[in-house]
């Protein structure tokens, strides 16, 4: 007992701190000072006006002011398979912490137990049988000298953040799955009312026609122009109601509902929400605190970190105390005498001296998971600001060209108007009425892709924004 006091004396003082690296949070890329998105992306457009240096706002969809888009993302935070999945393995990451941290508490058994046994007559003088009827109660403490369980909560710590980190950014992407969903299913409503606006235009058309046919003031031939182009407008039908579908289907699996008939608000038309005049873009910096994925990616580092400590602690002895009392005796009426009374108690350690190579070989591989997951975390960063900003341009570029088809489309009517006054006079021919109207319908069917792709590139650049 006297040496084991002078072996754990030095190893108690010198394990004051745990062993291994300790965490230190990577360092940010270099960013212009002051240098918001707004500033860096946009500097040239006419549009930089609509991006505000502001902090992005959480809960971006009720920007919209689309009550339909708002109790769909409802329903999808509650109900989504994926964010079932990201809440599973959260409560299983506490469950790790909660084990780990047992680690720092002494263990306590009890154990009893009655026996009957008899010796060999060979090797025995005495074989008859006897009963020996015990119990006793023992204790187990791990001190943690060179902080392996300290880093192991280190570590579990660090896993339930990563966890919160993931669960947030799949609700990041299951929040605008869900607006992209909702607008391509209005924005296909929309297509529709587009597509049967023009069918009807073209329908009196071809009705005019056939009475101008009769008359003798039109030809056979423009007839048959006009029904070829009525026809050629009805075929687009069919693709967008496989579309609308499509969308509604996407909703039903995004909300963890079977595909199928949804609720009427969905069913019946309805417009595509207008989007906001001015969005909040913040700067890089903030970016990084902001987005979950880059978070997940932090958090992910400093675990691998702990575990390069957990690892390198076992080149250092495993000390421990234990102490157990108990009683031992032939009868049961004897385990309450003094003299059944047994007991043990005193610390000791376990140092695996001969293995040491192997240890070190785990510990390189463990340092080698800490450097592969930082260029990891690099990668992040760099990939989300590289969304940040084709998101940006994207979506600045949209809105102007939307603003153009906006012109066309207003003089594609008047013009339509004008030939089929024209027309009617005898002044244009029919084929300047059928090239207006099928202007017309090429400029609204441009439109209302502008109009979704606007309401998509929003979305997008809130997704990148990391709002949720």
């Amino acid at each position: 007992m006297k040496y084991l006091r002078l072996i754990l004396l030095p190893l108690l003082l010198a394990g004051c701190a745990a062993v291994g690296p300790d965490y230190q949070a990577p360092a940010q890329p270099d960013f212009a000072a002051g240098q918001t998105f707004a500033s860096a992306s946009l500097q040239r457009l006419d549009s930089q006006a609509m991006y505000l240096s502001n902090q992005p706002v959480n809960a971006w969809w009720l920007q919209l002011k689309d009550p339909t888009l708002t109790r769909l993302v409802e329903q999808a935070l509650v109900a989504n398979t994926d964010l079932r999945v990201a809440l599973a393995n959260l409560s299983a990451a506490r469950a790790v912490l909660r084990e780990s941290a047992t680690g720092l508490q002494p263990s306590l058994d009890l154990s009893a137990g009655s026996e009957r046994s008899r010796a060999s007559a060979v090797n025995s003088a005495q074989p008859e049988a006897r009963t020996v009827n015990s119990a006793s109660l023992g204790l187990a403490w791990e001190l943690d000298v060179f902080g392996r369980v300290r880093r192991s909560i280190e570590a579990a710590r660090s896993n339930i953040e990563r966890s919160e980190a993931l669960r947030d950014d799949v609700q990041r992407i299951v929040i605008a799955d869900v607006a992209s969903a909702y607008f391509d299913l209005r924005g296909a409503q929309e297509r529709r009312r587009v597509v049967e606006r023009n069918i009807g235009n073209q329908q009196e058309t071809l009705e005019l026609t056939v009475t101008l046919a009769r008359e003798g003031l039109s030809t056979e031939l423009d007839t048959v122009r006009a029904r070829a182009q009525l026809a050629a407008t009805q075929a687009l039908l069919p693709t967008i109601i496989s579309d609308q579908n499509a969308a509604l289907n996407r909703l039903a699996r995004l909300t963890g509902r079977v595909p199928g008939p949804l609720d009427v608000s969905l069913q019946k038309r309805g417009s595509l929400p207008t989007m906001p005049a001015f969005i909040a873009v913040g700067d890089a910096a903030s970016l990084i605190r902001r987005r979950p994925d880059i978070r997940e990616a932090e958090r992910g580092l400093a675990s691998l970190v702990a575990q390069v400590g957990v690892v390198t602690a076992d080149l250092f002895p495993t000390v421990n105390f234990t102490a157990s009392v108990g009683v031992a005796a032939a009868s049961g009426s004897s385990l309450s005498d003094h003299s059944a009374t047994n007991y043990a108690v005193g610390p000791g350690i376990v140092w695996n001296l001969f293995n040491r190579g192997a240890i070190r070989a785990r510990i390189e591989q463990a340092r080698a998971g800490a450097e592969a997951q930082l260029a990891r975390y690099d990668g992040v960063v760099l990939q989300a600001l590289e969304e940040v900003n084709s998101a940006l341009m994207r979506h600045s570029q949209e809105r102007e060209r939307n603003r153009v088809l906006r012109e066309s489309a207003a003089a594609s009517r008047e013009a339509v108007e004008l030939v089929k006054l024209r027309y009617n006079a005898g002044v244009e021919s029919f084929l300047d009425v059928l090239d207006a109207e099928r202007t017309l319908l090429e400029a609204e069917r441009q439109l209302t892709a502008s109009n979704i792709d606007f309401a998509q590139q929003t979305i997008n650049l809130y997704r990148a924004l990391g709002g949720v």
